[in-house]
């Protein structure tokens, strides 16, 4: 049997062509070897897994989902804006339109104060089902986790990205093939991690559905969570 090399052999050998060619392709291979570990381990060291997909895990999404809050929904399209103002409970909704028409919503109906007469009419509120809670949970569950931002005053924000066609199959259970840039999802959390605004960057879905020319935002602000005391019906 060959007798292992001696530290002084070795280091005659490494003087050699054959030695320096043998350290040469022996250090190339233990770098693609490190290329390798990192890009499964250390590349995504920084990425909390469960931030990939979209998870109401992240921040309390309950607290929107009670539907208990004082809100205000900006719908802008091509720089025109639609505000909406008002308080909810699980039941009903009180609330003005631009700050002039008010409304109130029963659970399954709308009516507006007309002359101090309330008349059941068709909901007021355009682009409704971004608004919608249970929505906005799916639409962050089918986006794409992209970052967060922390700030020394305990507000959190997420950044997420979202196709048209994920929204159009949500909205209409319709599949579409577009090439685009995708909208953006950006939630806001206080300090006890509660949302406190949902802004939609919808540029590419407006586009793609028509409604805009060139560029639409949805910001829905909330406040004041499970401290809506019971909303009386003005129709009483």
């Amino acid at each position: 049997m060959k007798n292992k090399m001696t530290s002084k052999e070795f280091k005659e050998f490494i003087k050699t062509p054959k030695g320096k060619a043998t350290m040469f392709f022996g250090a190339y291979l233990l770098f693609f070897i490190f290329i390798a570990i990192f890009a499964r381990t250390g590349g995504t060291s920084n990425v909390n897994k469960k931030y990939e997909t979209g998870s109401p895990l992240r921040f309390n999404i309950n607290s929107i989902l009670d539907n208990n809050f004082k809100y205000t929904y900006n719908v802008n399209v091509d720089g025109v804006s639609t505000i909406y103002s008002g308080s909810s409970t699980k039941v009903n909704a009180l609330f003005k339109v631009n700050d002039l028409n008010e409304y109130y919503f029963n659970g399954s109906n709308y009516f507006t104060n007309t002359n101090s007469v309330w008349l059941n009419v068709s909901n007021p509120i355009n682009y409704n089902k971004f608004m919608d809670t249970n929505i906005i949970k799916s639409l962050i569950e089918k986006a794409t986790y992209i970052s967060k931002t922390e700030y020394d005053s305990g507000k959190d924000v997420y950044n997420f990205k979202i196709s048209s066609a994920t929204i159009s199959k949500l909205f209409e259970g319709v599949d579409i093939d577009v090439e685009e840039i995708p909208n953006e999802i950006i939630i806001s959390v206080d300090e006890d991690n509660n949302i406190t605004e949902v802004k939609y960057l919808l540029d590419s879905y407006c586009k793609v559905k028509g409604i805009c020319v060139s560029n639409m935002n949805i910001t829905l602000n909330y406040e004041e969570f499970g401290k809506v005391e019971e909303i009386t019906s003005p129709l009483e």
